[in-house]
Parts: C-alpha cells; structure tokens; sequence
C-alpha cells in the first residue's frame, strides 16, 4: 500500500519527498498484498482458484463467527505471508471461516497502520484500491472498506500497478 501526502511525519513507513510522486512525501505500507495472501490460502488448501476460497468465505458472517488470524499479513523482508496463528476455531468452522479471517486480520492490520499514520499528522482521506486481486475478487475491496469504515474506490486503470512501477523506477 502506498500513500502520498503533502504533509511530512515520522514514520517508519516514510520514504521521503519525492519518492512515489514528485512533491508528495510518500509512506508505504510494507505487508503481503491480498493477493500473496490468497496465494497462501490457495496453497495451504490445495485450491487452484482463490475465488472458490472467497465464495466459501463470503457465506461466512463478519468476524468469522470467532475465529481469529494473527500475522498473516505482518511484514516481512520480502512482503510474503509469514504464516499465520488462528485462534477461537471449534469443530463447527469451515476453510471459509479461516478464509475470512485471514482477509479480515489483513484489513485490521492494514487499519492499524492507517491509524497509526493518522495518529503522527498524515492526513488519511481517501482510498483507492488497484491491482488484479481487488479488482476480481471485491469481497476484499467489501471487508477492507468494513474495517476502515470508508468506502475505497477502484482505479479503472488496470494497468495502474505496471504504470506506477515505470514511475517509480
């Protein structure tokens, strides 16, 4: 996740001035995307297609009925899924329910650290999601917006990942 803002805090996700766009101090949000999430998820069930995983996870209810996924998406030197801890799980829950909460452990930390931003004098506004797995799998785009409390948009460039690599070099 990459943020740019005209204001510059302290923060250890500073990159500085310049770094993302030229004059906006950039911040970057350093975690496994959704995507290498839903990867992860595809290996440790043995599904080849994550949409069956989030179907399966968008029948279960917010908050995974208790079940609860600790560091699935903390950092990691190279931005991969480090593994996760579950916790709260009973005989009764489903792949779904550990689909969900995965999804949800990545929201919630993804708000953390928005919060935190905001917390050090980042404006925090508004949101807008790029990249193929929020584009084809919205349940993401639905659980994020949920925990945040905002609506994000999503970028009609769907080549937008490509297009800020060239510009960020």
């Amino acid at each position: 996740c990459l943020l740019n803002s005209r204001i510059d805090r302290p923060s250890p996700m500073a990159l500085g001035e310049g770094a993302i766009l030229p004059g906006y101090f950039g911040y970057e949000r350093r975690c496994a995307s959704p995507q290498k999430l839903l990867d992860l998820l595809s290996r440790w069930f043995g599904e080849m297609n994550p949409a069956s995983l989030l179907t399966e996870a968008a029948s279960v209810p917010a908050g995974a009925e208790g079940v609860v996924c600790l560091d699935a998406a903390e950092p990691s030197h190279d931005r991969s899924p480090k593994g996760a801890l579950f916790a709260g799980m009973s005989l009764q829950h489903s792949r779904g329910h550990l689909v969900r909460a995965v999804i949800e452990g990545w929201a919630m930390s993804l708000r953390r650290d928005i919060e935190s931003l905001r917390d050090s004098g980042v404006p925090v506004r508004r949101f807008t999601a790029i990249g193929h797995a929020t584009r084809e799998h919205r349940l993401l785009l639905q659980i994020a917006a949920d925990v945040l409390g905002q609506r994000i948009a999503l970028h009609e460039d769907t080549d937008a990942i490509a297009r800020g690599a060239a510009v960020i070099g």
